[in-house]
């Protein structure tokens, strides 16, 4: 039976776990190699760890990737060879990791804050005061002050030096409230609203993304009218349909790389909504550009939620976490072919469009429970 360490030994395991995980960091062990190198639990480790250190293993290696690929980012390398390089597998890994951590992208690293608005101002907290920096993803900078707050400027634009300054008092205190107020709601209880909001809207998602995928020749044989010629013909609009909608995924990457993920996915909802009560009533040639329209903002949800699980799900079960959301995406999305048959046989497109709507809907109101901060959700 497995004993709690007595403190001096608690002390020599963090010590060796420490060594050990700077020593690999670029090969980046997994709890369980970290553990068995200490000779203790997973579990045990943790906690001990934590307890010593105040972060999780995992937290400490992300420390020293994201630290190693800063570095790497600001002699010149791209963004690849910088991923690789700390012991990620790709830049995409290397992308979530630095917004997760610093609120910027490799590329705005890479470019020392050009083009990045950075609000700034001092507040006081239990530790003194401090300056604190964020971006509209979140903190990315904070520096305890002694009495001259000029030095904690003059750390903020060395590590931002090509970024525009905007001081702001107000805000500051409100972030410095949320981020050493002891009334702060319980980061666990956080996590579990944002995961029941991620795992609603997948459920939710998954019916809308294969019922429209899987009914749109249907729906353009049946309302293109004279357009829709032969079969030949409606699978090139659909073609012409779904490549234009997967540039979405592009334009909605892009889009929540610069503002907050709540609300870029809150328009997404909505317009999703909008586009679907609106095909009930088109007809002939308006039919194709309003379902160009649905499928384009039906495509825009795809990388929403593996943003958010990428940037919340830090420990050793994040792969658990992707692997739940395709479970419940495929589980729904099989439902979703015989859930058509039923509503169209009975009712027709317009009730399934009816049903969609509603779907999206619900996905808009989840999406209101998100927190609005994005360093909260960091």
């Amino acid at each position: 039976m497995e004993t709690r360490p007595d403190p001096a030994h608690q002390y020599r395991i963090v010590f060796q776990a420490i060594e050990f995980i700077r020593s690999h960091a670029r090969r980046q062990p997994s709890l369980a190699e970290i553990a068995s190198t200490v000779h203790l639990s997973e579990y045990h480790l943790q906690r001990v760890f934590t307890d010593w250190a105040g972060i999780s293993p995992k937290r400490f290696l992300q420390f020293l990737t994201k630290e190693h690929a800063k570095q790497s980012l600001r002699h010149s390398a791209d963004v690849l060879t910088a991923a690789l390089e700390a012991g990620l597998s790709g830049s995409g890994r290397l992308h979530d990791l630095l917004v997760t951590c610093e609120a910027m992208t490799p590329g705005e690293i890479k470019a020392r804050g050009q083009g990045v608005t950075v609000r700034y101002g001092i507040a006081t907290t239990p530790f003194g005061d401090a300056m604190i920096g964020w971006t509209q993803r979140g903190v990315c900078y904070l520096a305890f002050c002694d009495q001259d707050h000029r030095e904690c400027l003059q750390g903020l634009t060395a590590q931002w030096p090509l970024a525009k300054l905007l001081h702001d008092r107000t805000q500051t205190n409100a972030l410095a409230e949320k981020i050493f107020s002891c009334r702060a709601q319980p980061r666990k209880l956080h996590l579990l609203r944002v995961f029941a909001v991620v795992f609603f809207t997948t459920a939710l998602g998954g019916l809308i993304f294969q019922s429209t995928t899987f009914s749109l020749p249907k729906v353009l044989d049946e309302q293109l009218g004279g357009l829709a010629e032969s079969a030949g013909t409606v699978g090139w609009y659909a073609f012409l349909v779904f490549s234009t909608a997967a540039l979405a995924q592009l334009l909605v990457g892009y889009l929540v790389d610069r503002y907050s993920v709540r609300l870029v996915f809150a328009a997404v909802a909505f317009f999703q909504a909008a586009c679907f009560s609106i095909m009930i009533t088109v007809h002939g040639v308006q039919t194709l550009f309003v379902a160009g329209a649905f499928m384009f903002v039906v495509f825009g949800q795809i990388p929403i939620n593996d943003v958010l699980i990428g940037r919340l799900a830090h420990s050793d079960w994040s792969s658990r976490a992707y692997a739940l959301r395709y479970v419940v995406t495929f589980s729904v999305m099989a439902m979703s072919v015989p859930l058509i048959a039923l509503v169209h046989g009975r009712w027709g497109f317009d009730a399934l469009f009816s049903l969609l709507a509603g779907a999206a809907l619900f996905i808009y109101i989840a999406v209101l429970f998100l927190p609005k901060s994005t360093s909260v959700m960091q």
